[in-house]
């Protein structure tokens, strides 16, 4: 029931259907056990489904599992860990006849801030229920048989090598410090690199060069739950959104720190902006590195889309501007 005891339109939705529970052991942010199990009880009482629970037992479990449940004809899934799980689960998708879920139990939980997903698992979980599915874009980055999907940004340069360089280090460090290590690990990783030369490509148009350090092309606005780089992101409008910082010197870089802060970033001349439904990066050089959804990939790809409407997925926060269409005409400026 909703707050002024009118029938809720979704509560029934699910009733007698099954739900599987993707469950990340090693998240950062997993609740106790016995909490978790405790609240998916009590939703799949409250809403009328079965749950069907599965731990992953290493990397790339999460696509196994989400594929086979659409196989399956499962109609819900929750995945119960970080960003680089849920961006697991919805790889293993190649339809909307599945909705995702999400217990957040990550490391920066971004997802869950877009959506506005409460933290706590039941009230999670009553939240994304009570609101409904929505069908939002996905970007893909790759063109061959190796690409994938990515639901928040996908990023090339600074960032990914630190990402990378996390990745590499102790994981104690991660569940210990949390957003912290990758903070540091940004620092560290900042100090030495020397930024990339490229030509990127906006659909059809001819290439424009870019010197920078860092390259970020958003589906959703906030990035590491930390900044809002693609401060202007729709993922409904059927675009990627652009922003390379100009430059590969650190210091011009970290002169743009309080323009991102400060959202002025977009319309400065040391930012390069545009929205593209595809974005192709040329070099004749091996691509700097690249992540995905927060997590750092083998081979930077050279090319990256959208695809609209690709991913159904459960909202609390579906009136927020991020899950909103934007203009037709609002494109960027590529030239700066």
């Amino acid at each position: 029931m909703t707050t002024n005891d009118a029938p809720d339109p979704h509560s029934d939705r699910y009733r007698g259907q099954r739900a599987l529970f993707i469950i990340n052991p090693v998240a950062g942010g997993l609740p106790p056990r016995d909490t978790l199990e405790r609240a998916i009880e009590s939703a799949a009482a409250e809403f009328g489904f079965d749950a069907l629970i599965e731990q992953t037992a290493g990397p790339g479990h999460a696509t196994t599992l989400a594929a086979q449940a659409e196989r399956d004809g499962l109609p819900l899934c929750f995945v119960v860990g970080g960003d680089g799980t849920f961006n697991e689960a919805l790889n293993g998708l190649t339809t909307t006849d599945l909705t995702l879920g999400l217990i957040p139990a990550g490391t920066a939980n971004v997802w869950a801030k877009e959506a506005a997903i409460p933290r706590r698992p039941l009230a999670a979980l009553r939240a994304q229920l009570a609101a409904g599915p929505i069908e939002i874009d996905c970007g893909r980055a790759g063109v061959s048989a190796e690409s994938r999907r990515f639901l928040l940004m996908a990023s090339y340069g600074l960032d990914a090598a630190a990402i990378a360089a996390v990745a590499a280090a102790d994981p104690r460090w991660k569940r210990r410090f949390g957003r912290l290590t990758y903070l540091v690990g940004g620092l560290r990783t900042g100090l030495h690199y020397r930024g990339f030369e490229i030509e990127i490509a906006f659909g059809d148009a001819a290439p424009v060069p870019l010197a920078s350090r860092m390259l970020v092309i958003g589906n959703t606005r906030s990035y590491g739950g930390l900044a809002a780089i693609t401060s202007q992101a729709s993922a409904v409008d059927g675009r990627l959104d652009c922003v390379g910082l100009r430059g590969n010197g650190l210091g011009r870089n970290l002169a743009a720190i309080p323009q991102v802060l400060f959202q002025r970033h977009l319309r400065a001349g040391n930012v390069l902006f545009q929205r593209a439904q595809r974005i192709r990066l040329l070099s004749d050089a091996p691509l700097p590195p690249m992540q995905v959804d927060g997590d750092a990939i083998a081979t930077s790809a050279a090319e990256l889309k959208i695809e609209p409407a690709a991913l159904r997925v459960l909202v609390p926060g579906a009136a927020a501007p991020v899950f909103q269409p934007l203009p037709p005409s609002s494109a960027g400026h590529p030239s700066g």
